[in-house]
């Protein structure tokens, strides 16, 4: 990201809940995430996920579909279940991109599938603006070069 281009800074702060067992990825998305004002919480594996959303009821859960112990698929479905997350946003951050994977996230329960490398400057505003879910028909905007890294292969 260049010195021209400012992280979109955030309306008013949400909670967000990042889901990840990459842990330099979950490092660098919860730090710029709490620098545009969001209140960030981590967990590394499905089950954690599920235990930190009941506990802090995230507006917003950014979530890879590879995780341990339930995958992010899974995840989405048990969020969906539960009364207490029915306005909560849920976005994929993963690898998987293909229509097949889309179609399944969105089966799933999940509101936006981002493919990894993803535009921060794209994630930071699905992030900020009101009704996330809303917006989950919109197709992605193309990726600037500003981007988080894909996991290694």
């Amino acid at each position: 990201m260049s010195p021209q281009e400012p992280l979109l800074s955030s309306a008013s702060g949400k909670r967000v809940l990042i889901v990840d067992d990459d842990a330099m990825m979950v490092d660098i998305l919860a730090e710029l995430l709490e620098d545009v004002g969001h209140a960030v919480s981590t967990a590394n594996d499905g089950q954690a996920a599920l235990l930190a959303a009941r506990e802090r009821r995230p507006d917003v859960v950014l979530l890879d579909i590879d995780l341990p112990v339930m995958d992010g698929y899974e995840l989405a479905r048990q969020l969906r279940k539960d009364p207490h997350m029915g306005t909560v946003t849920i976005a994929a951050l993963t690898g998987h991109g293909r229509r097949g994977d889309k179609r399944l996230a969105f089966e799933a329960g999940i509101d936006r599938h981002f493919c990894k490398p993803v535009s921060i400057q794209e994630l930071i505003a699905f992030v900020n603006q009101p009704g996330a879910a809303t917006s989950a028909a919109a197709p992605p905007e193309a990726s600037t070069p500003a981007t988080l890294p894909a996991r290694p292969a």
